[in-house]
């Protein structure tokens, strides 16, 4: 089956479930404002958005990172899935200290914006990041917002609050399942997000409208993003593999197991058995009178079973030797 069509959410999605929520455009000048700024405001809220546009596993200073990371644990493995729960409590913080880059550095940006904007809009009482993961997909929903809620928690006192969203599309060519989670992690209680479930309400009514343009395929072919697959890079000899999260609930057609992404790089099966045509001296003379032109059958019947005794010698376990026995009956005239 076909994947879905998807585009990456954009600035006017955002847009749109602000608005739907009662929000409003924090700095209609926004393009011509030499100040940094914050997105929007929501009751009394400032809000920043921050979007998680890019796979942040494909850049190699973090492959580096975390393949030095996980060969301390498993080091003659040729293969090594990257799970944090293999390993130990120390190393599961680097693990988390690696990953988080991209989101440190929203939070950082976003934490400036937002101290301006509160300036000039001194009624609003609270500081809100709002966290889309349109990219990052070797995070999921929980892991994202737990990174988000301690990397803001940590770094600054300048954010009340983390919305973090997304929409996450997996398929294993049978199944779909788009998920549309969001959630909020309150970090100044004393500056509560007064409207979230507004927003949560909105968010929840757009998802079900953009979802109904996928189904008739109405998203445009230029901004195509596919579903959430395996991710994985080869370095020094050794392939890092970072799993899709599981999908739903049991594959009936697949059954337990679901299929991974294909990292051999072969685009047919390739034999898995060595055949041999299995026939008397006769039926030899017969075919070889026939097909005058067929080189395999050799001018020799011994040579003919010299060829059949080294092909039966490269049998192995995973590809045997298959003797098939044929028969001459004649050609058809015409």
């Amino acid at each position: 089956m076909e994947p879905f069509r998807v585009r990456p959410l954009s600035e006017a999605d955002i847009d749109a479930v602000i608005e739907a929520a009662g929000g409003v455009r924090a700095h209609a000048d926004a393009s011509r404002r030499d100040l940094p700024g914050a997105d929007y405001l929501l009751g009394e809220a400032v809000i920043e958005l921050k979007a998680l546009d890019d796979e942040g596993l494909a850049k190699p200073e973090r492959q580096a990172k975390l393949a030095t990371l996980f060969r301390r644990y498993e080091k003659s493995r040729p293969v090594i899935v990257l799970d944090r729960a293999n390993l130990p409590d120390d190393a599961q913080r680097d693990y988390d200290r690696i990953m988080e880059g991209p989101i440190k550095k929203a939070v950082s940006t976003a934490k400036t914006q937002l101290k301006q904007s509160r300036t000039e809009f001194p009624t609003a009482s609270a500081s809100i990041l709002f966290l889309i993961n349109n990219g990052y997909t070797a995070l999921d929903q929980e892991a994202l917002l737990q990174m988000a809620a301690r990397r803001t928690h940590n770094d600054t006192s300048k954010i009340d609050g983390v919305v973090v969203a997304g929409c996450y599309y997996y398929s294993d060519g049978i199944d779909n399942y788009f998920l549309w989670p969001i959630d909020y992690v309150p970090i100044n209680l004393d500056r509560p997000f007064a409207l979230y479930e507004k927003l949560r309400e909105a968010w929840g009514e757009h998802a079900t409208k953009f979802m109904s343009a996928v189904m008739l395929g109405q998203i445009a072919p230029d901004t195509i993003k596919g579903p959430v697959v395996d991710t994985q890079f080869d370095l020094d000899g050794v392939t890092y593999v970072k799993p899709a999260p599981p999908m739903g609930k049991k594959s009936v057609f697949f059954g337990e197991a679901r299929p991974r992404k294909d990292s051999s790089g072969l685009v047919h099966c390739p034999p898995v058995a060595t055949t041999f045509p299995d026939m008397s001296r006769e039926e030899w003379e017969l075919f070889r009178e026939a097909l005058l032109d067929e080189v395999t059958l050799f001018d020799e019947h011994e040579k003919w079973r010299a060829d059949r005794v080294a092909a039966a010698a490269t049998g192995t376990a995973l590809k045997p030797f298959v003797p098939v026995a044929v028969t001459y009956c004649g050609g058809a005239e015409g």
